[in-house]
């Protein structure tokens, strides 16, 4: 561990508060509370990076995300969301700017760091593997939040503090793979009514749901926010 930052990452903070200057801060603040002059424009609020409640991780619900949960989302970003991918930063400056995020939160340097939550096994996705998605997918009840076609409109979704994700619009802020579906479902979405599943299916019925959310979507382009945030960032949004 650290003892500059007090977290998992022996990366340099000094280099990590660099970059988050540049690339960063303008979205995030400079005290890292996900309030500046352009908050209004975001219909996701950027994190607040003080209070360190994250909701793609690896762990158990409530707890803080490793390093590498923090890494993957300023890499790839949150698909369809003003925070696009850093994927032209070094893996140097990514491993910085996470032990510098890390650092303005007290809750990394207090609390004990979990361990990711094992993800079961991968299987072959196949027609028998969809099918049988399907019916998981019944059987939880995502329909009651995400839809029967799963476009976010099942019948409880009003009753929600948070809009249920249509599943049809890729990509999906936490990744559209199946691998990142089944992490997701595993263990939830923190601050969202999107509960963890751990342990409730089989290893084989986490991927058939995994594969069937999947197959539900369709990458439809660059969102109204994704436009916004590769227009903050003064660059060019991948083809």
């Amino acid at each position: 561990m650290a003892a500059e930052s007090g977290t998992e990452s022996e990366a340099p903070v000094g280099l990590g508060a660099e970059v988050y200057a540049e690339h960063c801060a303008v979205c995030h603040g400079e005290d890292g509370r996900g309030k500046t002059e352009l908050s209004d424009r975001f219909t996701v609020a950027p994190r607040d990076f003080v209070r360190a409640e994250y909701r793609f991780r690896s762990t158990a619900s409530g707890k803080l995300p490793t390093d590498e949960d923090l890494r993957r989302s300023v890499v790839h970003g949150l698909g369809g969301t003003a925070m696009v991918p850093q994927n032209h930063l070094s893996s140097a400056e990514v491993d910085a700017v996470v032990a510098f995020i890390e650092s303005l939160s007290p809750r990394f340097a207090e609390e004990k760091r979990a361990k990711p939550l094992k993800l079961p096994a991968e299987t072959p996705k196949t027609e028998s593997s969809l099918s049988r998605g399907r019916e998981v997918y019944l059987e939880a009840g995502c329909d009651g939040c995400h839809g029967d076609s799963g476009a976010g409109d099942g019948r409880n979704a009003k009753d929600l503090s948070q809009a249920p994700t249509d599943l049809t619009r890729h990509p999906l802020k936490g990744g559209s793979t199946a691998s990142d579906i089944v992490r997701a479902v595993v263990t939830g979405l923190n601050g969202t009514p999107m509960p963890s599943y751990h342990l409730l299916f089989d290893d084989d019925d986490f991927w058939a749901l995994a594969y069937y959310v999947e197959s539900l979507g369709e990458d439809r382009g660059l969102t109204d926010q994704a436009r916004l945030g590769w227009e903050i960032e003064k660059r060019t949004p991948p083809e």
